[in-house]
């Protein structure tokens, strides 16, 4: 009865006139009253063939998409040649309509234009089929994802978080089934459902997820990343786990630096060589903390006769090497112990000069007065050709 509606409605100009017809003519006159009559009858009659032959227009338009002897373009259009303008303006789903729609859906889905035209026109086709017998519509179309804004359809964990944050999918249908469209971080044995509020549609074209509360520890433990409409999977991306690479390192070549002024302790005897030598040694340590790499002398010079007057010492810490800003020492691959002079008897009261593994070594030792406090001691290390190989790794 709706579309015989719709016919009467085209026809009531021509309804109205025999309407003032009827009033006017004598209640007698029945043949006033059979032209009113037949006027009905014909219009329904004619609605009925143009009904009949818009069915089959359409069925044929449907089987030609189907099996792809015209493209959904070429269907629609030929369809709207054939269909007489009568039938067409009782339909909610006419062909200048579905024209119209699908151009400007085009227009936003260039890139899934090819599947979307075919089948939206089937849609609108069957639509209009079932508003001409009166049957139940077709379901409406379940929404259509036809593109994300992830790389390779990847959640890496790897990449940087902000483009993952706010994924947006691009398709059709998407308003108005928002509540049937959901997220899931998804696992072998067990899924989790994103939050609602984070699942949210921008227009019937677009809808975001957006992930920025989820941590990527928590994500890393997923191996899918899924959207579904009414449990139907529409999307599915794979989770690509962080990989913990090694901090970077480097090796680094450094020398021991020039150092000077240094007088051990006195420990033992009268402070004076009196000429007995002394007899003397020199070694260096070498430290490493976190941040630095320092060295430290130890001399000591011994009287060669009694009462063996002897001073010794270790020198405070001398900076060797300091990393850059964001690095740190992770280990030292040269020796970290060095003996630099050794049972050398000093026979005057001049400088000793030795060129030992780190570099060029002066020392004093007899003074010709008082020694131990008074004079003794490191003159000068000068740094040589020898490098210390340090190895540096990147802050965590």
């Amino acid at each position: 009865m709706k579309n015989l509606s719709g016919l009467l409605s085209h026809f009531y100009p021509r309804l109205i006139v025999f309407v003032i017809s009827i009033l006017l003519i004598p209640t007698g006159c029945r043949k006033a009253r059979k032209t009113f009559g037949d006027a009905i009858n014909d219009g329904i009659n004619e609605f009925r063939l143009l009904r009949e032959d818009a069915i089959f227009e359409i069925d044929k338009s449907i089987n030609l998409i189907e099996n792809g002897l015209y493209s959904a373009t070429e269907a629609v259009d030929e369809l709207g040649e054939q269909i007489d303008e009568t039938v067409q303006k009782v339909l909610v789903y006419n062909v200048p309509f579905i024209i119209k729609k699908l151009s400007a859906e085009i227009a936003v889905l260039e890139f899934c234009s090819v599947d979307f035209l075919k089948n939206r026109s089937l849609y609108y086709l069957r639509t209009m089929k079932a508003e001409l017998i009166d049957g139940e519509l077709p379901p409406v179309p379940n929404p259509t994802i036809c593109f994300s804004s992830l790389i390779n359809n990847a959640i890496d964990l790897n990449d940087d978080r902000n483009p993952r944050t706010v994924i947006t999918f691009t398709g059709y249908d998407m308003l108005s089934r928002e509540e049937d469209i959901k997220a899931f971080f998804v696992s072998k044995n067990k899924e989790q459902e994103i939050e609602p509020i984070y699942v949210r549609p921008q227009t019937d074209y677009t809808f975001t997820v957006n992930l920025s509360s989820y941590l990527d520890e928590f994500i890393d433990d997923w191996k899918y990343f899924e959207v579904r409409y009414k449990d139907v999977p529409l999307f599915s991306a794979s989770i690509i786990p962080k990989v913990i690479l090694p901090p970077k390192t480097e090796t680094v070549e450094v020398g021991i630096g020039n150092f000077a002024g240094f007088q051990p302790p006195h420990v033992r005897g009268d402070r004076e060589f009196k000429g007995h030598g002394p007899r003397l040694y020199l070694s260096c340590r070498i430290y490493q903390s976190w941040s630095k790499v320092n060295a430290t002398f130890y001399m000591e010079a011994e009287e060669t006769k009694s009462d063996w007057t002897t001073c010794r010492g270790t020198t405070r810490r001398h900076p060797v090497y300091t990393p850059p800003e964001g690095w740190h020492i992770k280990e030292i691959l040269s020796p970290t112990f060095y003996t630099l002079v050794e049972n050398a008897v000093d026979e005057d009261i001049r400088e000793d000069v030795f060129n030992g593994v780190l570099g060029q070594v002066t020392l004093m030792g007899d003074t010709g007065g008082n020694d131990c406090e008074s004079g003794t001691g490191i003159e000068s290390i000068k740094q040589g050709s020898y490098k210390f190989k340090i190895v540096i790794e990147e802050d965590y």
